[in-house]
C-alpha cells in the first residue's frame, strides 16, 4: 500500500520536474542567443508594469482554473515540490560557486543567469496562485499558508524586480567644500539632489598604528530649501537620511589621520522593505503553522475509549 502511494505522489510530481527541466532548457538556450540578463532594463517604472501585468495574469489564472487543469494542478504539492527542489538545487550552486566578475562563466553570475531566474519566475507563480487560493478561502487554518505562500512570492519579487531600482555610489568630499558627484558602480557620474560636507575626519589607531576606528563629522544637505542633517558616520554605522543610507568607506590612507577627505558609500534601496516583509511573513507563517498543527490534549475519557478499542483490536 505504501508503494502505491509513493509510486502515486512520484507521478503526480513528474510534470512539475519535467517543467522545470524545460525552463533550464529554455533559459540555457536564451542564455546562448541573447546573453546574461540585463536588469538595468527593468528600472521603475517598467517593473512596476511588469508586475502589475504578473499580476492580473495570476488573477486571471486562478479564475479560470476550473476550465483549465493545468491551472488547477498549479495549486498543488505536484507543481509546488519539483519548483522548490530544481531551485534550491541552483541556489545550492550558487552558493557553492564564486560570483562575479572572477566566477565561472553563467554560474559565476547566477542572479543574471536565465534557467536561474526563469526558475525562481516559475516559483514565484506557483506561490502566487496557491496563496491567492488560501487567501480566499477566509479561513483561520488558511493563514499559515498564506503567509508562506505570499511571503515567498513577496520576497523574491521585491528582491527580483527592486535590483534596478537600487544605486550603491560613492561619493569623495573634502573638508568643508559641498559635493553632491558621485560615481556608480560603472564609473559613471551621478549628480544627487543633495550635498555632503566634510567637517572633520576621525581616526582611532592602535599602539601599532593601525587603524583601529575611522569617521567623519559631515552635514547633509539638500540642494535647493531646508532640512540639514549632521552626524558621525562610521564603517557599520551608517547615517540615514531619505532613503539613503551614507557609510564611511575610504580615506588617504597616506596622510592617516590627517586625511582632508573621505570616501562615502551610499545605498538606496526602495525595495528592501518589500524583502524584509516577505521574510517576516514566512517566519510568521510557520509558527503559525507549528500552533495550528500542536497535537491537542486528549480528554481521559477520551484515552479511555482509545484503550478499549485497542484492547478490542
Amino acid at each position: 500500500m505504501g508503494k502505491d502511494k509513493n509510486g502515486s505522489r512520484l507521478s503526480e510530481m513528474r510534470p512539475g520536474f519535467l517543467i522545470m527541466g524545460g525552463l533550464v532548457v529554455l533559459g540555457l538556450i536564451l542564455q546562448v542567443l541573447f546573453g546574461e540578463i540585463v536588469w538595468s532594463a527593468l528600472r521603475f517604472p517598467v517593473n512596476v508594469i511588469v508586475l502589475a501585468l504578473g499580476g492580473a495574469a495570476i488573477v486571471v489564472m486562478y479564475a479560470l482554473r476550473r476550465r483549465v487543469p493545468f491551472f488547477e494542478w498549479m495549486m498543488h504539492n505536484g507543481a509546488a515540490v519539483p519548483a522548490l527542489v530544481c531551485t534550491l538545487l541552483l541556489t545550492i550552486v550558487m552558493g557553492l560557486t564564486v560570483q562575479g566578475p572572477s566566477g565561472m562563466p553563467w554560474v559565476g553570475n547566477m542572479l543574471r543567469f536565465w534557467p536561474f531566474v526563469l526558475s525562481w519566475g516559475w516559483v514565484v507563480a506557483v506561490a502566487s496562485i496557491a496563496g491567492l487560493n488560501h487567501l480566499l478561502r477566509w479561513k483561520l487554518r488558511e493563514i499559515p499558508f498564506v503567509l508562506n505562500h505570499c511571503g515567498v512570492a513577496l520576497a523574491v519579487i521585491a528582491a527580483t524586480f527592486g535590483a534596478p531600482d537600487k544605486q550603491d555610489l560613492l561619493l569623495r568630499a573634502y573638508e568643508s567644500i559641498p559635493e553632491w558627484r558621485a560615481v556608480d558602480q560603472n564609473r559613471s557620474l551621478q549628480e544627487l539632489d543633495f550635498s555632503i560636507t566634510l567637517h572633520k575626519f576621525i581616526m582611532e589607531t592602535y599602539p601599532d598604528g593601525s587603524p583601529k576606528r575611522f569617521a567623519s563629522e559631515i552635514t547633509v544637505a539638500p540642494l535647493s530649501g531646508t532640512g540639514a542633517v549632521d552626524g558621525t558616520v562610521d564603517v557599520n554605522k551608517p547615517l540615514k537620511y531619505g532613503g539613503w543610507k551614507i557609510y564611511q568607506y575610504d580615506y588617504d590612507a597616506e596622510a592617516g589621520a590627517k586625511s582632508q577627505y573621505s570616501v562615502f558609500e551610499l545605498v538606496r534601496d526602495p525595495w528592501l522593505w518589500a524583502v524584509y516583509a516577505g521574510i517576516f511573513m514566512m517566519i510568521a507563517g510557520a509558527l503559525c503553522l507549528m500552533l495550528f498543527m500542536a497535537p491537542k490534549p486528549v480528554r481521559e475519557d477520551e484515552r479511555r475509549s482509545q484503550n478499549q478499542r485497542r484492547e478490542s483490536l
